[in-house]
C-alpha cells in the first residue's frame, strides 16, 4: 500500500460538479437590496460578479479545468491536487472578500433586505471543493489496479495471534515430510530425530 496521489473518476467527477456549481452560484443573486425612501421603493439583487466576484468565479473554473483528466503522470497529478486546493481556499476566501464589498457598497439610502441562495450556494460548493481535494488518508493498491482504493484501518499495539490448530497442523505436516524423507532414505534416523525435536 502507497499513499494515494491519483484522484479517482469518481471524485474528479464531484470535484468538476463543485467547480460549475460554484461558478454558476457566482452569477446567482447573493443580496437583495431595497431603496430606502417611501415615495420610490425599489429591490433589486446584487449578484457575486459585482463587489470582487470575478476572481471566486476565475478560481471555480480553474478548479474545473484542474478536476479534468488531462494529465497522467504522478507529479503532474499531485500539481492537480495541489492546485484544487489553492483554487478551493482561494475561491473561498474571494467569497467573504466580495460579500463584505458589496455589503459595504450597499450604503447611500439602500438598506439590505436579505440573502439570496446564491451566496450560501457559493460557499458551499467552495467547501465541497476543499473537502473533495484534500484527502488524506486515502490508499491504493497497486497489484489490484487503479480503481481498487481502501481505507487503511488504524491498527492497535496488540501483539499479533496466530491461531494454534494452524500452527500444530503446519507442524504435523513437516513431521509427515521428514518421515517421508527417512523412509526414502534421504535422512538417517539420528537426523530424522533432531529435526523433529527441532520441530517441536
Amino acid at each position: 500500500m502507497i499513499n494515494l496521489v491519483f484522484i479517482s473518476t469518481q471524485r474528479r467527477l464531484w470535484l468538476f460538479i463543485a467547480a460549475v456549481v460554484g461558478a454558476a452560484a457566482i452569477l446567482l443573486p447573493w443580496v437583495r437590496v431595497s431603496t430606502g425612501s417611501a415615495a420610490m421603493h425599489a429591490s433589486v439583487s446584487i449578484s457575486g460578479l459585482q463587489g470582487g466576484g470575478q476572481a471566486a468565479f476565475l478560481a471555480f473554473a480553474a478548479a474545473a479545468l484542474l478536476s479534468l483528466p488531462l494529465f497522467k503522470k504522478r507529479l503532474w497529478q499531485k500539481l492537480c491536487r495541489l492546485g484544487l486546493i489553492v483554487a478551493a481556499v482561494t475561491a473561498l476566501l474571494c467569497i467573504v472578500v466580495a460579500f463584505s464589498s458589496i455589503l459595504a457598497g450597499a450604503s447611500g439610502g439602500m438598506i439590505v433586505t436579505g440573502t439570496a441562495p446564491g451566496i450560501w450556494l457559493a460557499i458551499a460548493a467552495a467547501i465541497a471543493l476543499l473537502l473533495l481535494a484534500k484527502t488524506h488518508g486515502l490508499r491504493m493498491n497497486y497489484k489490484k489496479g487503479l480503481g481498487n482504493i481502501s481505507i487503511p484501518v488504524k491498527k492497535h499495539n496488540r501483539p499479533e495471534r496466530q491461531p494454534a490448530k494452524t500452527e500444530t497442523i503446519q507442524k504435523i505436516a513437516d513431521i509427515e515430510k521428514l518421515a517421508a524423507l527417512k523412509n526414502n532414505g534421504s535422512i538417517t534416523e539420528e537426523e530424522y530425530e533432531v529435526l523433529k525435536a527441532g520441530l517441536l
